[in-house]
């Protein structure tokens, strides 16, 4: 009888092959707190990485929330690092002094706080070792708390669905390959190797809701529904992401039909159904406003708006963006002042140009350099293969409808919007993002990927170094 926990490894084998998560990835960063699912997480990819002759760097971010005991997690990250032979990088947060407030909610805020210090950690790592991912041990647990909580807040099918095996989160692609696996079974795995782990007993703070849902709440509904809760809500998470990819599709040709240069015709968008209606005003707001506009609030008024039939309406979303409705038309307005769009400028193989208020300096060069967020950062720098621009111009220029990248490493293309919409840059900068671009195809976005089809295909081979940066004083 084989025993629990022997089989993960093939089923993190079986992960990165199906959603091909280190696709394309040379460097991998691997986010290791020192807990059980990060350290066994580190264990089943280091044989899989060298086979591949991937490159791990453990990345530890130290809160200092627990004195003594945070420290000591550094510390074993470290030295388990040192036993593998991986190179470990360990950070330090300031600011957060452990102490929780004690008014209702805002430990909440603490804990966000605190993944908002580990996401800038992770990214500053990603550029300074260039790499090219980071894997994080969200497991099947996790998905199934994460169900629950978005449940409880009434999320739709986009939230409900969990986190993606493949994502890209601020300009970092992130991967997560035990999202099919249960909590115990990577301890049992543990345990079957005699390898240990440090326990944190903030974990156990049930003033957390996360903490809450995972000790009081899923036990409950186990010990009344059976043992298949988990299993069965994170089934319920593949499902609906599985949906909300294919009604985003929809959604993303239902807004091109329904679009008016910048603003959304009224009479394509009513006869939609419900949620295509929803969805379409929604991805609309996010490119116009950000996140801090599209919430479903505005969304809701919106369309609430729009049903009652009035020729004229103004009503105010986040972000300091209006939304108006004239002559069947949407439209926003940021009260800013006028967006100033880049002019087209093509480059020289071997030089410097002049872009609006960017300089774009192009050499020759025989390297690999992928940097990593966030996007429309300033400097920033990409080789292209040269191979791949042979005989072709090159140039820079704002963003254009219907612009989209195949980024290195994922699957398929992105709207170069819904980039720069998901980068939460403010509406009225989108148009002074420089893309580099080859013909009509995106090569890059600064902060971004290099387009997979440009990359360079090996250190030896002839690239181009593009660097752009703005002009002192600008």
């Amino acid at each position: 009888m084989e025993k629990a926990g022997a089989d993960v490894p093939e089923q993190v084998a079986a992960a990165l092959n199906a959603g091909s998560l280190l696709e394309g990835v040379c460097r991998l960063g691997v986010a290791v707190s020192g807990g059980a699912d990060s350290v066994a997480m580190l264990h089943l990819l280091t044989p899989v990485c060298r086979r591949q002759r991937i490159t791990l760097v453990a990345l530890h971010l130290n809160h200092g929330l627990r004195g003594v005991a945070s420290d000591g997690d550094a510390a074993f990250v470290r030295t388990l690092c040192a036993r593998l032979g991986i190179v470990s990088v360990v950070g330090r947060v300031r600011g957060l002094d452990g102490k929780r407030p004690k008014r209702r909610g805002a430990c909440q805020s603490l804990e966000m706080a605190a993944r908002a210090a580990r996401q800038a950690f992770f990214r500053r790592v990603a550029q300074r070792h260039r790499l090219d991912a980071v894997a994080v041990a969200h497991h099947r647990d996790d998905v199934a708390e994460t169900v629950l909580l978005r449940l409880m807040r009434g999320a739709g099918a986009a939230g409900l669905s969990g986190m993606r095996p493949r994502a890209m989160v601020d300009g970092l692609l992130v991967i997560r390959p035990l999202l099919g696996i249960a909590r115990e079974a990577l301890r049992a795995w543990m345990r079957l190797h005699n390898e240990v782990w440090r326990d944190d007993a903030s974990n156990t703070d049930i003033s957390i809701p996360r903490n809450r849902v995972r000790t009081s709440v899923l036990p409950f509904l186990e010990e009344t529904f059976g043992s298949g809760v988990v299993g069965g809500l994170a089934q319920s998470a593949d499902l609906l992401r599985e949906d909300d990819a294919a009604l985003d599709a929809l959604a993303a040709d239902a807004q091109t039909a329904t679009c008016a240069g910048t603003g959304l015709i009224a009479d394509r968008l009513m006869p939609l159904p419900a949620a295509l209606r929803r969805r379409v005003v929604y991805r609309w707001m996010l490119d116009r406003g950000g996140a801090a506009a599209a919430t479903f609030e505005t969304v809701r008024r919106v369309l609430e708006k729009l049903a009652e039939g009035s020729r004229r309406w103004r009503l105010a979303a986040g972000g300091g963006i209006r939304i108006g409705y004239r002559e069947g038309v949407l439209s926003t307005d940021t009260g800013g002042p006028v967006k100033v769009k880049l002019n087209t400028r093509f480059l020289r193989r071997n030089g410097t140009v002049m872009v609006g208020d960017l300089r774009v300096t192009v050499r020759p060069a025989v390297r690999i350099v992928r940097e990593g967020g966030p996007v429309g950062r300033m400097p920033a720098q990409c080789t292209i293969s040269a191979e791949a621009v042979r005989g072709k111009r090159l140039a820079v220029r704002c963003r254009r409808p219907g612009d989209r990248i195949a980024p290195l490493g994922m699957s398929g293309s992105r709207k170069v919007q819904d980039v720069l919409a998901d980068a939460k840059i403010p509406v009225e900068r989108r148009d002074r993002v420089p893309l580099l671009v080859c013909g009509n195809e995106v090569v890059w976005i600064p902060g971004y990927r290099v387009a997979t089809r440009f990359a360079v295909p090996s250190p030896t081979a002839p690239a181009l170094l593009i660097r752009v940066a703005k002009t002192r004083g600008a």
